[in-house]
């Protein structure tokens, strides 16, 4: 590899991995974005079909599964993505690992989702272009079939990617709360040995006791971010029971707080230049 005059590789890797990170952020953003326009044209499309305006009703949700299909590829790619930056840049930490490979598994049932979308939206602009020459029972044959089997399959895929992404967190989560376990196990045996051997003279002392305030902040930052990361993992499972699909929104709010408290954890930690494995917000900054 070349390096340019004055740069460590070290230093490539950094600035390669800041580029992967703005990528996934870049990415996440438009995702989300999609998903809005997504909702808002389905509405419009709905309306459509409530006024008995068929072909209107086709064409207008022809559009809104166009967009839906361009939404699971973004999401296939942001899972790519943020799988590959975990494997890549992640250190060998196998919980976070892990939560990755889950990461993954939902880009590839985006993926699949998409596939059935595009079936499904196939299927409506056939009966979009022969709407005249089609019996209205031949119609509604077609109809329920869209709905029996691809409707089914498209929303059985998108649930299975909302599950795969909660398996994520909580393997993040439960990754998070081990970190800071393992960090403070660490602390309580250096202060221990410092004391053994009778190193801390006064004004080490007062220094030693700055740093282990920070460090355990830092531990602290870290534990509650796991314990959020756990409770948006669940709160994505949960879209498998009946009536709880509402609390994927908690989910994302969770998550969101989690990695708050993780990008604190790792900056108190950076500033002790203490080095930890791991970590989902260092993806984002």
């Amino acid at each position: 590899m070349e390096i340019s005059s004055g740069e460590t590789s070290k230093e490539v890797d950094e600035r390669k991995r800041r580029r992967v990170s703005n990528l996934i952020l870049i990415l996440w953003i438009i995702t989300m974005i999609i998903n809005m326009v997504a909702y808002g044209m389905a509405e419009g499309a709905m309306r459509e079909g409530e006024l008995g305006h068929l072909r209107s009703y086709l064409l207008e949700y022809m559009n809104v599964l166009l967009v839906y299909i361009i939404s699971f590829i973004a999401g296939f790619l942001l899972s790519a993505l943020i799988f590959y930056s975990i494997v890549r840049y992640g250190g060998k930490a196998k919980l976070y690992i892990l939560g990755g490979a889950f990461f993954m598994l939902s880009g590839i049932f985006d993926l699949v989702a998409a596939y059935y979308t595009y079936q499904m939206r196939s299927y409506m602009d056939y009966i979009a272009k022969n709407l005249p020459l089609i019996p209205y029972e031949d119609i509604l044959g077609i109809l329920h079939n869209l709905n029996e089997n691809f409707a089914y399959y498209v929303n059985f895929y998108n649930v299975a990617s909302v599950v795969a992404i909660g398996g994520a967190f909580l393997f993040f989560g439960i990754n998070a709360i081990y970190l800071a376990y393992t960090l403070g196990k660490q602390l309580e045996q250096y202060i221990f040995t410092l004391h053994q051997t009778n190193e801390l003279a006064e004004g080490p002392q007062i220094m030693m006791g700055d740093f282990e305030q920070r460090f355990r902040s830092a531990i602290s930052y870290i534990k509650i971010c796991g314990i959020f990361y756990v409770l948006s993992g669940l709160c994505d499972i949960s879209v498998i029971i009946p009536g709880l699909e509402g609390f994927v929104t908690y989910g994302f709010f969770l998550f969101l707080i989690g990695m708050y408290f993780e990008q604190k954890g790792y900056k108190k930690l950076q500033s002790l230049q203490i080095s930890a494995p791991g970590g989902f917000a260092e993806l984002l900054y």
